[in-house]
């Protein structure tokens, strides 16, 4: 904390201030009382003090001690004099270089011969900024030099606050790991901007703007960029990854004759070692605008993943590939199930039970069960063909009558992952086909359908088909969903849900209950 400036009239006196329980001369107890402190801003207050006793101000000293301590002293804190009152005897000081964003406490005190008075204790928090400085960007970028520049609030500027950025290969630059460049150059729209040279070519930096007052320094947004290589060709930029597939981002350098004449690439592999294509997969790009190259690439799901960017020439009989210097690594990350608003009664979840991603078929169960389907031993049955039914039943012909005609919630599959879930009704699938698009379709190799809402949100249901004893039956062709609610008309059936090539939307009908179908959740709005 740098020394206070306090507004001056008068000369110090020569002699300390300390707090003492001696009366001064002729006077008594509450000779000063501390005020409110007014105008506070970044690093600014103006302390006010009143003298109850005028009489003494021609022979003593008075103003206010300052400190972050609780029980401010000129020991701990700062002393600030005052050199004149007002007609309701109130003085004023002045107290500028403040930290910002700090609380102080301070006090009114009066002094003569040697004795000094202090009154009540307040306290004021200087004003922050929730964004003091900001990042804008790099420009100039080479080889071994680049501009850094960014914006800092005008009232740090015009308090006098240092800015500039920290600059690291680490990837959380501080004041302990990196380099300070304090900003020298400004413009007018307290935009900064910091040159940097002796750069190692070919090397990612990181950077973070930072404002410091005093003591108190306050940091932005991490960005990063990274050095060109002298006399490359091509560079890696980035990959837009996705679960199962990536599209991975290059540049050619306009400079160079090998990037007019040749073929951009990618070289990918799970292995960090690209030197050699034995390592990796080779995938040709496509040349957009500015230079740039991409390639959409099929991936594992749950996988780290190295490429490097490459440009190929051909020379009479053979080719020649030059890779980029750079490494780039990223990860394919498996989605979460959630849920999606589709604009109906209730939110579908994005995939089928035990699915780890949309287009997994997930498990095959039977009705009411919640384990995976084996046919052969169906719970509700007393044999694998309809017989006597044991629960959910409605005809006396097939045995007791229960009239259950909706899914027990402890016989619904779904809600074992999560109680917010469970299968949907016999409505809710009509509901989703009646008040939504249906599109067949591909994904990732897998059909389906695409159920896409009035609001524009979709789901993707695959066509993973059944099961049926040891059979599994019309996968990729059609797919069978259990709705939550039994066929009345025929108690060993219960209502599905059908999706299919042949179909131009969503049927549903009655499907026998040991069969092994496919399960799709719903929540509750």
């Amino acid at each position: 904390m740098k020394r206070i400036i306090c507004f001056l009239a008068t000369s110090l006196l020569l002699f300390s201030c300390v707090k003492e329980k001696i009366d001064i001369p002729k006077t008594g107890d509450g000779q000063v009382s501390t005020l409110e402190a007014t105008k506070i801003t970044l690093n600014s207050a103006v302390l006010w003090g009143k003298l109850n006793a005028p009489e003494l101000a021609n022979n003593a000293e008075w103003g206010v001690f300052v400190s972050v301590d609780k029980n401010p002293t000129e020991e701990n804190g700062y002393k600030f004099l005052a050199s004149d009152i007002d007609d309701d005897d109130r003085f004023f000081v002045d107290a500028d270089g403040l930290d910002f964003g700090t609380k102080y406490y301070y006090q009114a005190f009066i002094s003569l011969n040697g004795i000094c008075r202090v009154s009540e204790i307040k306290s004021f928090v200087t004003e922050t900024h929730k964004e003091p400085v900001v990042n804008l960007g790099v420009r100039d970028l080479k080889g071994q030099s680049a501009t850094l520049y960014g914006y800092a609030n005008p009232v740090l500027l015009s308090a006098g606050a240092e800015v500039g950025f920290i600059v690291s290969t680490d990837k959380e630059p501080a004041l302990g790991n990196g380099e300070r460049k304090v900003a020298i150059e400004r413009d007018s729209n307290s935009r900064f901007f910091v040159s940097l040279s002796g750069l190692s070519v070919g090397c990612e930096y990181y950077f973070r703007p930072y404002a410091r007052i005093g003591n108190t320094i306050h940091y932005g947004k991490i960005e990063s960029f990274t050095t060109a290589v002298f006399a490359e060709t091509v560079y890696t930029l980035y990959a837009e990854a996705s679960y199962r597939s990536a599209r991975l981002m290059g540049k050619l350098n306009p400079k160079s004759m090998l990037a007019q004449i040749g073929t951009p690439g990618f070289i990918i592999s799970t292995h960090p070692q690209l030197s050699n294509e034995q390592y990796g997969k080779i995938y040709y790009g496509t040349k957009g605008d500015d230079y740039t190259f991409y390639a959409d690439v099929p991936l594992e799901i749950n996988t780290k993943y190295y490429f490097a960017a490459f440009i190929e020439t051909q020379y009479s009989n053979f080719k020649e590939k030059s890779f980029s210097k750079i490494v780039k690594e990223f990860n394919t990350v498996a989605p979460e199930t959630k849920a999606v608003d589709l604009g109906l009664s209730v939110n579908w979840l994005s995939q089928n039970v035990w699915a780890k991603y949309p287009e997994d078929f997930g498990g095959f169960y039977s009705w009411g069960e919640k384990t995976t389907s084996t046919y052969w031993y169906y719970l509700w049955f007393d044999k694998p063909e309809p017989g006597k039914i044991l629960k959910y039943n409605t005809q006396f012909e097939y045995g007791p009558v229960d009239n259950k005609t909706v899914l027990d919630a402890e016989d619904d599959k779904v809600r074992q992952g999560n109680k917010k879930w469970r299968m949907p009704t016999k409505e809710e699938w009509l509901e989703l086909n009646q008040k939504c698009s249906w599109e067949w379709t591909s994904l990732n190799g897998v059909n389906g359908m695409l159920v896409k809402g009035r609001n524009g949100n979709s789901i993707f249901l695959p066509a993973g088909g059944f099961k049926q004893k040891d059979e599994h039956a019309q996968e990729n062709d059609t797919g069978y969903y259990w709705t939550s609610t039994l066929d009345e008309a025929k108690p060993t059936d219960a209502w599905t849900g059908i999706v299919g090539n042949g179909y131009s939307d969503a049927s549903i009908l009655g499907r026998l209950r040991s069969r092994g179908h496919l399960l799709r959740g719903v929540e509750d709005k």
